[in-house]
Order: C-alpha cells, then sequence, then structure tokens
C-alpha cells in the first residue's frame, strides 16, 4: 500500500488551519499582555527606523503634490523646438521650475503676511495700548492684595508659613528649570526636523527625476513574483486610488483658497480688524 493514499488533502488543510488559528490566537493573546510594553519596546529597538523613514515618506509625499506640476512644465517645455528632443533635460528643468516657483510662492507669502502683520501692528494706537496695560497692572495688583489678605487670615505659625514659601519656591524653580529643558529640547527637535526635511527635499528631487524608473523596475520584480494578473489588478487599484485622492487633494485646497478668499473679503467690507 503506497502511504501517500493515506492521506487526505481536504483533512489535511483542515488540520493546517486549525493549527494556524491555534497559533495567531496564541500570538495575538500575547501581544495583547504585553501591549502597554510595545511603545517602549520599540522606541528602544526601533528608533532609528523611523529616522530613517520619515525623510523618505516625506519626499515620496513631496513628489506626489509636485508631479501634477513637474509634468504641465515639462508639457510646456516640450513646446520649445530647443527641448522638444532632450526629454531628461525638460524633466530636469521642470523639477527646477517647479521648486523656484513653489519657493517664490512661500516667500510672496511670508512677505504679504509681514507687510499685513506690520501695518496691523502700526494700527494699534499707542493711547490704546497704555489703558490695556494699565488694566492689566490693576488686575494684578488687585490680584495680589487679595491673596495676601487670605494669606494673613489663615491661622498658621511663621515656621509653617517659612515651610510652605520654600515648598512653593521649590516648586517654581522645578517649573522654570523644566520649562527650560523642554525649550532646547525643542531646539534640538527644530533641528531635527529641518534636517528631515532637506532629506525629504533631496529624496523628492530624485523621486521626480527617476520615479518612472523606480515603478518599472519594482513592477519588472512583482510581476515575476505576484504573476501578470495580480499586478495588473493592483495597477488599477493604484490607478483609482490616485484618481480619488488627487482629487480630494485638489478640491479640499481649492475649497480652502476660495474659503479664505471670501472670508477676507467679507470681513474686510465689514470694517473688521486684521480681516487680510
Amino acid at each position: 500500500m503506497n502511504w501517500k493514499d493515506l492521506w487526505n488533502k481536504k483533512y489535511l488543510m483542515i488540520s493546517v488551519y486549525v493549527l494556524l488559528t491555534a497559533l495567531l490566537y496564541h500570538l495575538g493573546s500575547r501581544l495583547v499582555d504585553h501591549l502597554e510594553r510595545i511603545p517602549s519596546l520599540w522606541t528602544r529597538h526601533f528608533s532609528w527606523l523611523s529616522q530613517v523613514t520619515s525623510p523618505l515618506l516625506l519626499g515620496f509625499a513631496l513628489a506626489y503634490l509636485f508631479s501634477p506640476l513637474c509634468s504641465l512644465l515639462e508639457r510646456v517645455l516640450g513646446k520649445i523646438p530647443l527641448f522638444q528632443k532632450k526629454e531628461k533635460l525638460r524633466r530636469n528643468l521642470g523639477i527646477l521650475l517647479c521648486y523656484l516657483l513653489i519657493l517664490l510662492s512661500l516667500v510672496l507669502l511670508a512677505s504679504l503676511f509681514v507687510s499685513v502683520l506690520t501695518k496691523n501692528i502700526q494700527l494699534i494706537q499707542g493711547e490704546d495700548f497704555a489703558k490695556g496695560l494699565e488694566s492689566v497692572l490693576l488686575l494684578l495688583k488687585s490680584f495680589y492684595e487679595d491673596l495676601n489678605q487670605r494669606v494673613s487670615e489663615i491661622p498658621i505659625a511663621g515656621n509653617d508659613l517659612q515651610e510652605g514659601i520654600r515648598t512653593f519656591l521649590a516648586k517654581l524653580l522645578s517649573f522654570v528649570q523644566n520649562l527650560g529643558s523642554n525649550f532646547i529640547s525643542s531646539v534640538g527637535n527644530m533641528g531635527s526636523l529641518i534636517g528631515t526635511l532637506l532629506f525629504g527635499i533631496i529624496f523628492s528631487i530624485y523621486f521626480l527625476a527617476d520615479g518612472v524608473k523606480i515603478a518599472l523596475y519594482w513592477e519588472r520584480i512583482f510581476r515575476l513574483i505576484l504573476g501578470e494578473k495580480r499586478v495588473l489588478a493592483f495597477r488599477g487599484f493604484l490607478k483609482d486610488a490616485d484618481r480619488a485622492f488627487s482629487g480630494y487633494i485638489r478640491g479640499q485646497m481649492i475649497d480652502g483658497i476660495i474659503m479664505a478668499i471670501l472670508v477676507s473679503f467679507s470681513l474686510s467690507l465689514i470694517g473688521v480688524r486684521y480681516a487680510v
């Protein structure tokens, strides 16, 4: 008798599914039992992973957002006879012009914000500022007098009062120290943020320049691993997701611009300060 005839494929598959289900259940229960330790373990052993992937993800996001503008500029440059037969040069010039336009837009927005801010600051009258400062000082004085009166009415001994003052000063000093350390940490994080942004821009330029080649390379790999049918289905899914997501982004940007213009114009008409 052949031993292969003793195997029942149906029951064998059922047994495999049962074993896999039991294994997944055991792993899930162990994961739930140690759920509170996962963030600390991740921070301890895989903190470097976020530092490496953050610029890559940022670069991919920037490349995805700026790709339509780069393609538009590339098509415009393609109408110039000098660049019609130089596809690589057109793409690189399109990327360069895209980032120059974005930088110019940011500079214009910053200058507009600064000019509006300085204009509104100049509109503040010195007399109003003095009155506001005087009212704040009166409020602080009233608060101090009320606090002093309430403290004097508390029946405590001198030593207790001194101990309370020492405790208050110690807590105040601790608060100031924590505030200073948090400020220093924020400055350090700002440097890390600037570095991430810089490398993200570099990666985005690389993705914009060679994104098509990268996509074709990975498509060939996935076609060998998964097959032509699955790759085509996944490509269709990506195309639909890109259409929906890009449409959502365009809609939100247009909606934000329209709302900003309408709100600023309406508030300016009724004479509200700092409307623009």
